[in-house]
């Protein structure tokens, strides 16, 4: 059943009558209860509405999917109330470029939250995929380095873009896509102090491939690497690099390194922090000085030694 009607006093005794099994209210800011005299999308109406779907979900035992906004920020709209009263918050997000869409579980009552499920969409629909990859295939090119980060249970391959431009102006800009630009501040603050590498006062853009937010820090050290590749423009041939960078540049350890590692397999190159083990192909370093040594034409030690 198809209902085109936005007051929720007149649509819910509809609801009622048909006896649905399952209810899709697209979207919860354009739907209004006339008991309140303020307007559809308000903070007072939107709670409204949004504990009233409730108990009539909790009542009849009807699952509601409620479709809500979200601001530029990337958050629902309304007020942020909303997601404490529903069981499930789900963000259906990606690049409009690309064909991949990511579904995120942020909040869920009865299972586990931070999972991540990733859908292609071709002629048929949205199809899941399985093993994706947040690749362009061509990571010679100076300022592309490739990292693995964790969303959710899953290890993602992501290749990391950067540029440095030379400043025109006073205030140098810094535009960043997929992820935080304050992290990447703080990256550019490091490189500047520790390496005596003047990006400061250059204009830095970063780019995650493929429309993927990432907030995993164990990316610091892929977005360090690409950044001082795009200022020196020196080819990193398809490096791979993990690791979280503190104030002093040290390489910390990461959360779940062998299974990075081990979705990694087929990757040439892999620079990460000291793990126990060894793996042929991985580079230890314990700062960043000695990451950046390393795409600096030095060569290589022994493979997974600390």
């Amino acid at each position: 059943m198809l209902a085109v009607e936005n007051d929720l006093e007149e649509l819910i005794p509809v609801l009622q009558r048909e006896k649905v099994k399952f209810v899709i209210v697209d979207s919860l800011q354009t739907v209004f209860s006339s008991e309140l005299g303020s307007s559809p999308g308000s903070i007072s109406q939107v709670k409204n509405v949004t504990m009233k779907m409730i108990n009539f979900a909790k009542k009849k035992n009807v699952p509601v999917l409620l479709i809500g906004h979200v601001t530029k920020e990337g958050e629902i709209a309304g007020p942020k109330l909303v997601e404490h009263m529903v069981d499930t918050v789900a963000y259906f997000e990606g690049d409009r470029r690309t064909g991949l869409r990511l579904l995120k579980i942020t909040k869920n009552r009865f299972g586990p939250s931070d999972e991540v499920a990733v859908f292609e969409l071709d002629e048929k629909g949205f199809v899941q995929v399985e093993n994706p990859s947040f690749t362009e295939g061509d990571t010679d090119l100076p300022g592309n380095v490739l990292t693995c980060v964790f969303e959710g249970t899953k290890p993602f391959v992501v290749q990391i873009q950067a540029l440095v431009s030379k400043n025109k102006t006073f205030s140098p800009k810094r535009v960043c896509k997929g992820v935080d630009v304050n992290r990447v501040m703080l990256l550019i603050a490091v490189l500047s102090k520790l390496l005596k590498l003047p990006v400061e006062t250059h204009d830095v853009y970063v780019n995650v491939v493929g429309g993927l937010r990432i907030t995993d820090p164990a990316a610091d050290l892929a977005i360090a690497l690409a950044i001082v590749s795009s200022y020196l423009e020196v080819s990193l041939r398809d490096t791979v690099a993990i690791g979280e960078i503190g104030l002093d540049g040290r390489v910390k350890k990461v959360y779940n390194i062998n299974r990075r590692l081990n979705s990694l397999k087929g990757f040439g190159r892999i620079i990460a922090p000291p793990f126990e083990g060894s793996k042929e192909g991985v580079f230890i370093v314990h700062d960043l000085k000695e990451a950046v040594s390393l795409i600096g034409g030095e060569s290589f030690g022994p493979a997974g030694t600390d």
